[in-house]
């Protein structure tokens, strides 16, 4: 009365069962990603009882982005809040501008006062990612920036 296994699922599937391993250990709240062994058990079921479900790695991948985030946590580089139009932002935007550069652009617009500080904040890019892009904007002349060291003014070129 036992089970007849044999090591061939295991080397055609090693990756799969690695990282269904994981799956089955990794939580992010902020993300609103939970454990989960249903990879574990497709896994076991072929393994134990003969069955032929597909083990994918593709399956066992965490789309956070499709997951809203709780208590309103913003994902790390996730600019597409920031790029969502709001008061008819985008219209007023230069074109061929990257995705980092539209959305500290869009929240420059939005706030002229605001500080590097809260546009990493606001965009969920690191500081030192917004002082490249502020160079390039600065660079392409579309941004100035006016005002003493500790209140600043940011001005959009409107051309």
């Amino acid at each position: 009365m036992g089970y007849k296994v044999e090591n061939d699922m295991f080397k055609a599937h090693s990756w799969y069962f690695r990282n269904a391993l994981v799956r089955a250990n990794y939580r992010n709240v902020a993300k609103g990603v939970e454990p989960t062994i249903e990879f574990l058990v497709l896994f076991f079921r072929n393994l134990l009882f003969g069955e032929e479900n597909v083990l994918r790695n593709r399956h066992l991948h965490i789309r956070w982005q499709d997951v809203k985030p709780q208590n309103d946590v913003k994902p790390q580089n996730d600019v597409s809040e920031a790029l969502k139009p709001q008061n008819d932002v985008s219209r007023k935007l230069p074109e061929g501008l990257s995705l980092k550069e539209s959305a500290v652009l869009k929240a420059i617009i939005a706030d002229t006062g605001i500080s590097i500080a809260q546009l990493s904040k606001k965009t969920g890019l690191s500081t030192s990612t917004i002082d490249r892009v502020i160079k390039s904007l600065k660079d392409k002349q579309i941004l100035f920036r006016t005002g003493s060291t500790k209140q600043v003014n940011w001005q959009v070129n409107p051309a």
